[in-house]
């Protein structure tokens, strides 16, 4: 029998006198087990990120799934592109940041957030401006069919304030478009023309292209259904920001344009239905930490030393409180680590404490110890 562990559970076993042990390894736990060492997994850099930046409330799924969007821009003095294959063709990439979005499901609503990194930094032009209107985003994955659901001719179609574009690969491997919603518009329907045949256990190679040109409304839906043996729909190319959703609602509430769709045996594509090209990982899909062992050592006059563990890769904040005056303090550490471990200094002597650790997985999801209280030396 073989049983895949990740390395944190393995400390004991280290400790107990394995001298090396590395990722890919195997050792016997006795009995005739096996045990795969596997490493845990590091996210990258919270600069080089931006998790689901149209709307933070998609269901979470495992690191394989979702899809990653390259951005892109244009300045003043640029020509005013007004298809999405333009501004992924010919505007300036942001470079060094991913988008990771776990579906397209984005409803009407007015944006003008722009894209804010994991770090919490806004990508901003070289000019300073946010990016809520003029960008492009070009979106890879691969489509696949749940496991309940039946090989066969499917088609799709797309909401989208401005235009998208949507290019499967057929099996000699070019790129065939199969919805073309291109061009400035309110939310539009666009509908693929012909069926898309799709196998059970097929992963086809998808993109997606979209523009927002002025602001404020976006949207961006990629929907699907079996063929009934005709493309039409009778929403198929009309329009208004107005139509399909209540935008002055939030979230933005459907209508009855948008629930005659649904009637109709039309649907979101799920985020089950969209997995990653390996090696690429959604750290947007972590859930929120463990935190274990928190504890405050070594506590002097003016310094106190924290430190936990966590089940994952994980940010490092103490949070205390001084108890007599009720001022509430914080400090962070870069970076994602399993092993945490922070001096405060600059405290008050023979004064109480509460303190706290936070840590936050790659995703964004925060957990919060509970409260210790300690007292400084005199």
């Amino acid at each position: 029998m073989r049983v895949t562990v990740r390395l944190f559970a393995l400390m004991v076993l280290l400790v107990a006198g394995l001298t090396a042990c590395r990722e890919g390894d195997s050792v016997d736990a006795g009995g005739g087990t096996d045990v795969d060492v596997v490493a845990p997994y590091m996210p990258p850099d919270p600069s080089t990120y931006v998790c689901n930046p149209f709307d933070g409330s998609e269901e979470l799924g495992d690191r394989t799934q979702g899809l990653v969007g390259k951005l892109y821009y244009t300045l003043p003095g640029d020509p005013n592109y007004t298809r999405a294959v333009d501004y992924i063709n010919y505007a300036r990439p942001v470079e060094e940041v991913s988008l990771f979005f776990n579906q397209l499901n984005i409803p009407t609503r007015p944006w003008d957030r722009g894209f804010v990194t994991r770090s919490g930094e806004v990508i901003t032009t070289p000019q300073g401006d946010t990016l809520y209107e003029y960008f492009g985003i070009h979106f890879q994955s691969h489509f696949t069919l749940a496991p309940e659901e039946p090989s066969g001719l499917y088609q799709f179609a797309i909401l989208s304030d401005d235009g998208a574009v949507m290019r499967m690969k057929d099996s000699s491997g070019n790129w065939v478009e199969i919805v073309n919603n291109d061009g400035t518009h309110p939310t539009r329907m666009g509908c693929g023309t012909f069926p898309v045949e799709v196998q059970q256990g097929q992963y086809l190679p998808i993109e997606v292209d979209y523009y927002q040109g002025p602001r404020y409304h976006i949207s961006l839906i990629v929907m699907w259904r079996p063929w009934n043996g005709s493309a039409a729909d009778a929403e198929c190319g009309r329009s208004g920001n107005s139509r399909y959703f209540d935008y002055t609602q939030d979230p933005p509430t459907p209508k009855a344009a948008y629930q005659g769709l649904l009637d109709r045996g039309w649907q979101v594509v799920s985020p089950a239905h969209y997995r990653l090209e390996q090696p690429v990982e959604n750290p947007c899909n972590e859930p929120a930490p463990v935190i274990e062992d928190f504890m405050v050592t070594d506590v002097q006059q003016t310094t106190l030393t924290v430190s936990w563990a966590t089940d994952r890769a994980a940010t490092t904040e103490v949070q205390w409180t001084n108890v007599g005056t009720g001022e509430v303090f914080s400090t962070t550490v870069r970076g994602f680590r399993l092993s945490h471990l922070v001096t405060i200094s600059g405290l008050e002597a023979n004064t109480t404490y509460s303190v706290k650790a936070v840590s936050a997985s790659s995703s964004g999801l925060s957990t919060e110890s509970s409260p210790i209280l300690v007292r400084t030396k005199r």
